[in-house]
């Protein structure tokens, strides 16, 4: 059946886009749909779960997984979904199109003194769809949570070509099973969100950026520890190895070990907690403050985009970050940083350093770490496989609930 010519009553001419702009891993899908409507999208989903096809929700690939999916027959892309569904400044809450970046909504959202509370590399071209889908977050995520934290309600469509919707568009109509918040992280294997709402948060009176670059020693655990059991509550507390902060540009620690702390909220507030640092950690290397600070929180997210090496990610205790982070250098990261606050540790290695990085994983255990990636034969899987048995059969059971005829491919 030629699937086009079966969607051709349904679908526009514009809808019809070239299948090579969506390869995976080297996988190319047959065909590649963008829909504008609700209707459209559950049209097409309906058509491939009858033919048997794989089909794979698409934003702007900021989020896309290294290797190839088993199965990946068509791209469906959000890319029409991409307006301010509603937005309340009043209320602080927005409802925001699948297919809308992160940069476009949070400009618009920025106009009113607020703030988007979600974060991702290359927000020039990561949707609003693709960072719930991943679940993604940044360095900021124990200050503002995760998309999952953050989100009131959402519209989709099931791989069955259901239309639903779950929670609301205000904090009060929030009720009844949280399917919107199980979506976040899915990674689309459950259903293809169409918009989502969100409580915004006022943007901050001050917002400023203390990097140190501690030269060649690492940062101590007990420094990190005094950090933390102090009345500090920072935005935001990453260490970075050397390359890490190399990769920062003239924002890091030019190539030392270095600790970036970030602090936002009213300015006294700011003001004492910069006193507090200088008597923790000394006079900083480098201060930001404002729009400048701004951009060194995108280019700390932008370290987790994806690449020609492979990146691992897992979750640490906080307590044991300093730990985490120097083994996983001494294990041959090309570059390593942690996000203390919530224990989010990056590494990339080369693309032919899988031992290495498996090698990694077992350091990373003997400290309670978990991976959140995996390495694998063309790159990093996500860990989800890799789960306790029970936890993949209520993942299956959902599966089939959702998508049971394994329509959206994983």
């Amino acid at each position: 059946m030629d699937l086009s010519a079966a969607l051709e009553s349904v679908l526009d001419s514009e809808a019809r886009l070239d299948p090579a702009a969506f390869a995976l891993g080297g996988r190319t899908p047959r065909a590649a749909f963008a829909p504008r409507s609700a209707e459209e999208v559950a049209e097409v989903l309906r058509a491939c779960a009858a033919e048997k096809l794989a089909v794979r929700p698409w934003g702007g690939g900021a989020h896309r997984p290294a290797t190839a999916p088993a199965r990946f027959d068509v791209a469906l892309s959000l890319a029409r979904f991409d307006r301010v569904v509603d937005y309340e400044p009043g209320d602080l809450t927005c409802t925001l199109g699948a297919g809308l970046t992160l940069q476009r909504a949070g400009q618009e959202i920025a106009a009113h003194g607020q703030e988007l509370p979600l974060e991702s590399a290359h927000v020039h071209r990561a949707t609003v769809g693709g960072v719930c889908a991943a679940n993604a977050s940044g360095a900021r995520r124990a200050w503002l949570g995760s998309p999952r934290d953050r989100v009131l309600g959402m519209r989709f469509v099931t791989g069955d070509g259901v239309m639903a919707r779950s929670g609301g568009r205000v904090v009060k109509n929030v009720a009844g099973y949280g399917i919107h918040r199980l979506l976040c992280g899915s990674n689309g294997a459950l259903a293809v969100i169409l918009e989502a709402s969100f409580k915004l948060l006022p943007s901050p009176q001050q917002r400023v950026a203390l990097v140190y670059a501690l030269g060649s020693e690492p940062p101590a655990t007990e420094r990190l520890c005094a950090l933390r059991a102090s009345r500090q509550d920072p935005s935001v507390l990453t260490a970075l190895d050397p390359a890490a902060a190399a990769a920062l540009g003239g924002f890091g620690g030019g190539g030392a070990w270095t600790l970036i702390l970030g602090l936002e909220a009213d300015a006294p507030w700011v003001a004492e907690q910069e006193r507090i640092a200088a008597a923790l950690l000394g006079a900083p290397t480098l201060r930001l403050s404002q729009e400048e600070a701004a951009s060194l929180w995108q280019r700390l997210s932008d370290l987790d985009g994806p690449g020609d090496d492979l990146l691992l990610s897992a979750a640490v205790p906080p307590a044991r970050a300093a730990e985490a982070l120097q083994a996983i250098h001494q294990a041959g990261a090309r570059a390593a940083w942690v996000h203390v606050p919530s224990g989010g540790l990056r590494a990339r290695f080369a693309a032919s350093g899988e031992a290495a990085a498996r090698a990694a994983i077992e350091s990373l255990h003997a400290l309670g770490g978990v991976p959140q990636s995996l390495p694998g034969a063309n790159g990093f899987a996500a860990a989800r496989d890799a789960g306790e048995p029970a936890i993949a059969s209520l993942r299956d059971r959902l599966r089939g609930a959702l998508d049971p005829a394994g329509t959206l491919s994983v």
